[in-house]
C-alpha cells in the first residue's frame, strides 16, 4: 500500500515539475521523434526544473517496481505463470526506465556545466537512445498490465475498477503507436491507478488480518 502512495506522489511531483516547464518544453522529449533544438531545450534551458522532474521520476519507478512485486504475491496463487510474466515485464521496464531517467539526468546535468549544443556529433545517437528506452519502456509495462489484468479478481466494484484500467492502459498505450495524441492519456492510467492499487493492498491486508483473527 505504501508502495502504491510513494508512486503516487512521484507521480505528482512529475506533473507539477512539468507544468512548471514553458508550454512549449517537455521534460522527458523522447515519446515521439523531435527536431534537435527540442530535445535540448529542457536540459538546457531548464536544467533544474528537469532535475526536479526526475527525482519524482526515480520514486515514482521505485514505487511501481515493488507495487508490481505486490501484485505477484497477491496473483500467482490465481495463475503463477501469468503472474510471473507481469512481475518479470515489470521488473524489466523498471531497469529501462532508470536507464531513461539516467540519460537526461546527465543531459540536465551536462546542461549547467556546459550546454550540449544542437549540432554536437553524438546528439543523434543520444535521441535514438532515449527514444528506444522510453518505447521499450512502455512495451515492457503494457506487458506487465496486461498479464496482470487477465489474472486480477473481479469481486467488487473496486477490482472490476483496477482490471478495467490495466486493459484500457494497454488498449490505449498500443493505439498510441498509431495515434501519438494518446501518448499523453496513457500516462493518466498510472495515475488514477496508483491509489487505487493501494486501495486492493489494503483490502487484502484487512482480510489476511481477519483470517489470522478467526484463526
Amino acid at each position: 500500500m505504501i508502495a502504491a502512495l510513494a508512486a503516487f506522489v512521484g507521480a505528482v511531483v512529475i506533473t507539477l515539475a512539468g507544468m512548471a516547464l514553458p508550454p512549449d518544453v517537455t521534460g522527458q522529449p523522447s515519446r515521439v521523434p523531435v527536431a534537435p533544438e527540442v530535445f535540448l531545450r529542457a536540459s538546457n534551458e531548464h536544467g533544474q526544473v528537469v532535475l526536479n522532474f526526475f527525482a519524482g521520476d526515480t520514486l515514482f519507478v521505485v514505487g511501481y517496481l515493488l507495487v508490481f512485486v505486490g501484485l505477484y504475491a497477491a496473483l500467482k496463487v490465481v495463475s503463477h505463470p501469468f503472474a510471473l510474466v507481469g512481475m518479470g515485464a515489470g521488473l524489466l521496464a523498471g531497469v529501462i526506465d532508470a536507464a531513461e531517467n539516467a540519460l537526461f539526468i546527465w543531459l540536465a546535468l551536462r546542461g549547467q556545466i556546459n550546454t550540449v549544443a544542437v549540432d554536437d556529433p553524438g546528439l543523434p545517437g543520444l535521441m535514438l537512445a532515449a527514444f528506444l528506452l522510453t518505447n521499450l519502456k512502455w512495451l515492457a509495462a503494457f506487458v506487465t498490465l496486461g498479464a496482470y489484468g487477465l489474472i486480477f479478481p473481479r469481486r467488487n466494484v473496486l477490482e472490476w475498477t483496477i482490471a478495467l484500467l490495466m486493459w484500457g492502459f494497454v488498449l490505449v498505450g498500443v493505439l498510441g503507436v498509431a495515434l501519438p495524441v494518446l501518448i499523453v492519456p496513457r500516462g493518466l492510467f498510472l495515475l488514477v491507478g496508483m491509489p487505487l492499487f493501494a486501495a486492493f493492498f489494503w483490502q487484502e491486508q484487512r482480510a489476511l488480518s481477519g483470517q489470522s483473527w478467526s484463526g
